[in-house]
């Protein structure tokens, strides 16, 4: 309990509650460096017909030194729509799905179109994709 309390964890799974109430959908990744809550405006999910997960892709804006990418020539126009986006930044994609033969999650990285080097990985489930569930005909 005091190692939730002193990290940064509380926070985001209280992000995620508030998205499960509202909305109905959180998507948490868990990383070695602790947790990271996905608005819903940066992922979409795809689910087979009983409700698993299929495929998920999520959207980040990182900045375009730290990918090692040079920066395009800038938009004639500017470009509406993107959360603080600068021409500095990047829009990176990361493709998750499920392997059904390892039962393991394969994922890559693209920005400009391009896969990004060494992003493409197989990890053990590490994404928690939560959503409420109905209920119907119940009783008590």
């Amino acid at each position: 309990m005091d190692y939730i309390a002193a990290s940064s964890d509380r926070v985001v799974v209280h992000q995620a509650l508030k998205h499960l109430i509202v909305s109905g959908n959180a998507l948490i990744f868990m990383s070695k460096d602790g947790l990271k809550h996905y608005p819903l405006q940066r992922y979409v999910v795809n689910r087979d017909g009983n409700g698993n997960v299929v495929e998920i892709v999520t959207k980040e804006l990182i900045n375009r030194e730290i990918l090692g990418i040079e920066s395009p020539k800038p938009p004639e126009q500017p470009v509406n729509g993107n959360y603080g986006s600068t021409e500095d930044d990047a829009e990176v994609y990361t493709y998750v799905r499920m392997d059904e033969n390892s039962g393991r999650w394969l994922w890559h990285q693209e920005a400009d179109d391009q896969i990004l080097e060494g992003t493409r990985r197989y990890r053990r489930q590490k994404v928690l994709l939560h959503g409420w569930s109905s209920i119907q005909h119940c009783r008590r």
